[in-house]
């Protein structure tokens, strides 16, 4: 089901990225530094996410908190990560991808809860920070870059959500309306 779930993200991916490619500067094979870690949260004091160099998972339990686990994250589950931000040309979003990045003045879409991301990663000795939140989800259809976010951060959190360390970790106590 994983594997399903990766080709969807990367033809999702795939469809809004450029053909010719000419912009990625990530090599397609995966760099020896390469590191990332992923947050996503409603309270950012208590986010989903997962590190791949400190090897960390994190669950947000809502009313208790949150609530880590380390995890070993393998060489297969490595290259899939990384093959994820090549495809989705992750090096190429170089703005927040929300409403106030992409709506006219006086303009834009409002969301609440507001789900905030937030995706660092190393390759090939560059560090990249992107970020992005739910209001995103509005321009994805106008805005390649929108699309390709938000392609990468549903993947990542099937990725983390999939992750046994993840899924032995308490149950949230409630959600977010």
């Amino acid at each position: 089901m994983q594997n399903l779930v990766l080709s969807i993200a990367a033809a999702m991916c795939m469809l809004v990225s450029s053909a010719s490619d000419p912009a990625n500067g990530l090599p397609e094979q995966m760099p020896a530094d390469f590191t990332l870690s992923y947050a996503a949260w409603y309270d950012e004091a208590q986010p989903d996410g997962f590190d791949l160099a400190q090897g960390i998972v994190q669950k947000d339990l809502v009313l208790d908190g949150a609530a880590q686990a380390e995890f070993t994250p393998d060489e297969t589950l490595r290259q899939q990560v990384y093959a994820l931000l090549v495809q989705c040309e992750a090096d190429t979003i170089v703005q927040p991808v929300t409403a106030q990045s992409y709506a006219a003045p006086g303009e834009g879409v409002g969301i609440s809860p507001n789900r905030q991301y937030e995706i660092h990663f190393t390759a090939n000795g560059k560090t990249y920070t992107l970020t992005g939140d739910s209001t995103g989800l509005a321009y994805t259809g106008e805005q390649a870059q929108a699309a390709r976010f938000q392609a990468l951060v549903q993947e990542l959190q099937e990725i983390l959500q999939a992750q046994p360390a993840y899924q032995a970790l308490p149950q949230a106590n409630g959600g977010y309306l």
